[in-house]
């Protein structure tokens, strides 16, 4: 009879430690799931402009190749778009962000951000 008691209270703590391990398993990928969302929600968008997505896929080039006077060339061409109108403000922050990045050398940080901003771009792909 014992052994059964013992058993069967084995059987629940089973259950239970069971339970415990599957809510941990969902709150952390619901936690993922929306820190994934924020950062897709969260990330400023670009124009489907022709010539502003060359000049941020020659600025990717520039940064992974770790070409100065490239990355300087690319962040005029930037400028210039950002200040036609073709770049809104708050992308243009994100990428002169990355553009900083590369000029204190932080060619690493930088090409992993402006990777991760191409990634997160909706209708640019």
């Amino acid at each position: 009879m014992v052994e059964k008691s013992l058993a069967t209270m084995n059987k629940f703590e089973s259950i239970h430690r069971s339970r415990k391990f599957l809510g941990g398993v969902v709150a952390c990928l619901l936690l993922s799931l929306t820190v994934l969302w924020w950062a897709w929600v969260d990330t400023p968008q670009l124009a489907l402009d022709e010539e502003v997505l060359k000049t941020v896929d020659s600025l990717f080039t520039a940064v992974t190749a770790r070409r100065q006077p490239s990355l300087i060339e690319c962040e005029k061409r930037l400028i210039a778009l950002h200040v036609a109108g073709r770049i809104s403000d708050p992308a243009w922050n994100k990428l002169n962000s990355f553009i900083q990045s590369a000029k204190k050398e932080d060619w690493e940080i930088a090409s992993r951000q402006l990777y991760r901003f191409i990634e997160l771009q909706r209708g640019a792909g």
